[in-house]
């Protein structure tokens, strides 16, 4: 059926980028002229987008019992999303650009937000600068002190994650 009606469309990829912001219900309402501006990027994204990720039981948990920065149990409601991709024939540094322009306006975006500049590590900008705050807030020394004692060595590391500045 599925072929019947939606043609098999060709294997390729698209590179993309993207960050994040969580945003607040009171965000929402107190600051809605301030983020109306932002539904449209800046000019340099090619698209904005929100996932709906609080209420319900994600707001019931104890903040303090994750790793996740803890604006994203308490105030969170979404994840507004800044994403722009390029031609696979793009120089290095067209891409460089791109990647500067998201981060530059997630960073503008996040002083309007209010959550301490939150976002959700799985889905952030792979550059984020204040990636310390952004994903673990107030937990991060915590999941820090956790992190040496259960891999004195370093050896489990990725991209911004706790303890791989050290």
């Amino acid at each position: 059926m599925f072929t019947t009606y939606i043609r098999p469309a060709p294997a390729e990829s698209v590179p993309f980028w993207f960050g994040t912001r969580l945003v607040s219900r009171d965000d929402l309402t107190a600051k809605s002229k301030e983020l109306a501006k932002y539904i449209f990027g800046d000019g340099t994204s090619q698209f904005v987008s929100f996932n709906l990720i609080g209420g319900g039981a994600v707001s019931k948990a104890d903040p303090e019992s994750t790793g996740l920065n803890p604006q994203w149990r308490r105030d969170a409601l979404l994840s507004w999303q800044f994403i722009t991709g390029w031609a696979v024939n793009s120089t290095a540094e067209e891409v460089k650009q791109l990647q500067k322009n998201v981060t530059n306006i997630v960073q503008e975006f996040g002083k309007v937000t209010g959550l301490e500049d939150a976002a959700y590590f799985n889905e952030a900008d792979p550059l984020e600068p204040q990636w310390k705050k952004s994903f673990f807030g107030s937990h991060y020394d915590r999941l820090l002190e956790i992190k040496q004692k259960v891999d004195p060595k370093g050896l489990f590391t990725c991209n911004r994650c706790v303890g791989s500045d050290q």
